[in-house]
């Protein structure tokens, strides 16, 4: 609201970067909050172009799938003091060439619908036609590497691999078979390690490992089986590396959620 600049930048990010307010952001055309510092809402148009730098940063939630990445490697140590470039200024040769480049960026454009617009369909997001778009201008155009990096230049957050962990390790006693929440953590092994049909407390996510240590003291496991529970329940559905928890009914006898671990297609357990 206070600018008209068509770029507004994050600069230096560093950890894990999540916001639910930036992945609706993304997505939205129009954008609607209240105006810092007074009692008022305010609508705009969101017609800019978001853009961050970072060392390392990684993306958690919904946020890696909804930005393109351009990783630096550059070939050498304080690369601030490399020398010797074909283009010694490259701000100052980009702004007396900007008539050419756009020149040459349209006429690309210009060839590539003249052909028929050949795209593939990549994805099926909000984000699906304009992945499509500039995936296929740049196949027609011949232009070499892939759009928006590899996956692995998004890195899972930190949660997302703990989860992923602990849907594996689940696995690997309950198999495919259902399970309670009271199930689970009687698996729950107290010495340490994964042996036979138990689980290892270590692999367990969050602050769930320090909550299950306390359970000695407290007399009762049932406030951890109550945090377990919300574990399982804020996370059913979500996939960790492909992995995913679903709902599975409920128990018969207890009447409690059942949950069933989801491998990825073709996973042969171990």
């Amino acid at each position: 609201m206070d600018t008209t600049a068509p770029i507004i930048t994050f600069d230096n990010l560093t950890g894990v970067v999540r916001s639910p307010v930036l992945e609706s952001l993304l997505t939205s055309k129009t954008w609607t909050d209240r105006w810092l510092g007074q009692n008022k809402s305010v609508t705009a148009t969101n017609d800019r172009l978001w853009l961050a730098t970072g060392n390392n940063a990684q993306f958690g939630g919904d946020l890696a799938r909804r930005i393109a990445t351009a990783a630096l490697d550059p070939p050498e140590a304080d690369p601030h003091l490399r020398t010797g470039f074909k283009i010694k200024d490259l701000d100052a040769w980009m702004r007396r060439h900007r008539s050419e480049l756009l020149a040459a960026i349209l006429t690309v454009a210009r060839g590539w619908v003249n052909a028929g617009r050949p795209a593939e369909d990549v994805r099926s997001d909000d984000y699906a036609e304009w992945v499509k778009g500039l995936t296929g201008l740049m196949e027609w155009a011949e232009f070499p590497g892939t759009f928006g990096g590899s996956t692995t230049d998004v890195a899972v957050s930190s949660d997302d691999e703990e989860w992923h962990h602990f849907l594996v390790a689940l696995f690997q006693v309950f198999g495919s078979t259902p399970f309670t929440t009271k199930e689970l953590v009687d698996k729950i092994s107290t010495h340490g390690g994964m042996t036979s049909g138990r689980l290892d407390a270590a692999v367990l996510p969050g602050d769930l490992a320090d909550k299950f240590s306390r359970i000695s003291s407290m007399g009762s496991d049932g406030g951890f089986r109550k945090s377990v529970g919300r574990w399982l329940t804020n996370r059913e559905g979500r996939y960790a590396a492909r992995w995913k928890l679903r709902s599975a009914g409920q128990d018969g006898h207890s009447a409690k959620p059942l949950y069933v671990v989801c491998p990825p297609s073709g996973y042969v357990k171990p």
